[in-house]
């Protein structure tokens, strides 16, 4: 943790350059995030060069338990070092080689696109959620959002999320990502390019980006939908929008002029 550098943010996510950052594996590296998020020493956010990844930046927490962890292997380093005497220059340069060589074999090894080295993070990456569990987030969500598959558990390609609709969605688009819902149960209202549908339960329909689109309840108990974004980043912008406190009018509608200053980091724009 202490190696990701304070308040410096680290990409993780698309190939994410955060095990090298580290001079681990990624197989070490991929779950640890989603721990050290939980007990607070890091925070993610998705990153505003690519959406696919996101940013992970070390909390006050964190950097006060590495204030209070680090100096202890540093001065038992010093008093190991300190027995060698005369020999002290030729064991630390010795180690400083092993150290280079150990580097190299990491550096070389983690492009192997070997079918052996695929399955082992595959096996990283494997997740299972039992009925009305949720990913842990930055923040925790309300509960008509549960995270099932966050953006870095798929490496930026996509983010899954059982949705109830409880309030309508006003006319929006999203200008970086496709937006896929399959609907379990109720009816989904989906007005999109100008034309209104209705959508029972076993539909499916996919909302390319650039294209306005709206979400309505179409009858009197609300939909509950699986509710894909591809690249992932969906539940980022929910977390940000969560975290600014209600972005609602005094009647519980959403409304543009509240939506739109944070919608428009995650590239999502509602027309006024």
């Amino acid at each position: 943790m202490a190696g990701a550098g304070r308040r410096q943010p680290v990409r993780a996510g698309h190939r994410p350059p955060l095990a090298a950052h580290l001079g681990i594996s990624r197989v070490a590296v991929s779950k640890s995030p989603a721990r050290l998020q939980e007990r607070g020493h890091i925070r993610r956010t998705p990153s505003a060069a690519d959406r696919r990844s996101v940013e992970v930046v070390i909390t006050e927490a964190g950097e006060q338990d590495i204030d209070a962890l680090l100096p202890r292997p540093l001065e038992r380093e010093v008093e190991l070092l300190a027995d060698l005497g005369e020999d002290r220059a030729q064991v630390v340069a010795a180690l400083a080689r092993l150290a280079q060589v150990l580097q190299a074999q990491t550096q070389t090894a983690e492009p192997s696109p070997s079918r052996e080295a695929g399955t082992v993070m595959s096996r990283e990456r494997f997740i299972k959620l039992l009925p009305g569990e949720r990913r842990p987030g930055r923040i925790p969500l309300p509960p008509p959002f549960q995270i099932k598959a966050r953006t870095e558990d798929t490496e930026g390609r996509l983010s899954l999320l059982e949705v109830t609709l409880v309030r309508d969605i006003p006319r929006h688009t999203h200008h970086l990502a496709d937006e896929m819902i399959y609907v379990l149960e109720g009816e989904l209202g989906v007005h999109f390019d100008g034309e209104d549908q209705t959508v029972p339960a076993g539909s499916f329909v996919l909302l390319p980006k650039g294209v306005p689109h709206a979400l309505s309840r179409a009858a009197d108990a609300p939909p509950r939908v699986l509710q894909v974004s591809s690249p992932g980043g969906w539940e980022c912008y929910l977390e940000d929008l969560a975290e600014a406190g209600p972005a609602t009018s005094p009647d519980g509608s959403f409304t543009a002029a509240t939506l739109n200053p944070i919608a428009a980091r995650h590239g999502i724009q509602y027309e006024e």
